[in-house]
């Protein structure tokens, strides 16, 4: 009898991307009976915390919540090289005074809302739902928050809706760490024996290699389903070049190192508990495999 395997990722079009071909069909594993749900990022790290979902596509930022029910995918990352979320506002008067708050986050286990906390430690912030999409914008309007911090494609088309950029926190992350930054991942259920642990696995980054293999049909469908909040099949292209590439199909030992990096700042900070090391360097992964599971 097949077994049931519930995945949850974000509505954005990287997340999308990755689970296409399994998610259509187009991979398949008698074994395996797939379930699909898509909610937002704040809600996918609030699942993973309550144990909800089998696959789960979560904020870095949450994995030291979660280690003791999950194990992170050695792929499924969106990494910004030099990149990564933007902090916005809506009028030029504050270009100098946006530190001076508050700032919009998208969640508050955000890896976004974390390095911003870690760059600037001392901008007050409020939490705005990242869903709707139009609440980031909305909030600036409304004079809840000065400036909005900006995940996913809102980072590409924060001009549509007249707004300046202040910082791009992945290019200031990465001048001052040298190490890319690690955004989000996929983490999988640790109860599950380790020949199902290897076969999700495996079938999870074949879905991933298919869809860089058939880029133009994968965009096709995600275009068709009105997937996230890019405008032009130029943008989709450009946004998965960013978040959706070789790097998402498996992690480099530098962003290995950024993930270690973030969270041992983050501990130190005391904005999120410990975790061990083995948990975020892939070395579970490079054992089993090594073994024969």
């Amino acid at each position: 009898m097949a077994k049931n395997i519930s995945i949850a990722y974000s509505p954005d079009a990287d997340d999308a991307f990755m689970f296409w071909a399994l998610e259509t069909g187009k991979l398949k594993d008698d074994s395996f009976n797939f379930n699909f749900q898509s909610l937002d990022t704040q809600s996918l790290n609030k699942a993973a915390r309550e144990k909800t979902f089998d696959i789960c596509a979560v904020s870095i930022g949450t994995l030291p919540h979660i280690f003791d029910e999950y194990r992170l995918l050695p792929h499924g990352g969106s990494v910004g090289e030099d990149y990564g979320p933007v902090v916005v506002c809506k009028d030029k008067k504050h270009l100098d005074t946006w530190k001076d708050g508050p700032v919009a986050i998208p969640g508050e286990n955000t890896t976004a809302a974390l390095v911003l906390r870690l760059l600037y430690p001392d901008i007050p912030t409020i939490e705005v739902p990242i869903s709707p999409f139009e609440e980031a914008f909305n909030c600036m309007d409304d004079g809840r928050a000065i400036a909005s911090l900006l995940i996913h494609e809102g980072r590409l088309t924060f001009e549509d809706h007249d707004c300046i950029q202040l910082v791009d926190i992945g290019e200031e992350w990465c001048r001052q760490h040298k190490l890319p930054l690690p955004l989000g991942g996929n983490v999988i259920r640790r109860s599950f024996d380790n020949n199902t642990l290897q076969r999700l696995n495996r079938l999870c980054l074949e879905s991933i290699r298919y869809a860089l293999n058939n880029k133009e049909a994968a965009m096709d469908y995600l275009i068709e389903l009105g997937l996230g909040n890019l405008n032009t099949k130029e943008q989709l292209s450009k946004y998965l070049d960013m978040y959706a590439n070789e790097i998402t199909a498996a992690y480099s030992s530098s962003c290995y190192k950024g993930i270690e990096k973030l969270l041992k700042l983050g501990m130190e900070a005391k904005l999120v508990p410990s975790i061990p090391q083995d948990e975020i360097d892939g070395s579970f992964w490079a054992e089993t495999t090594s073994q024969g599971h």
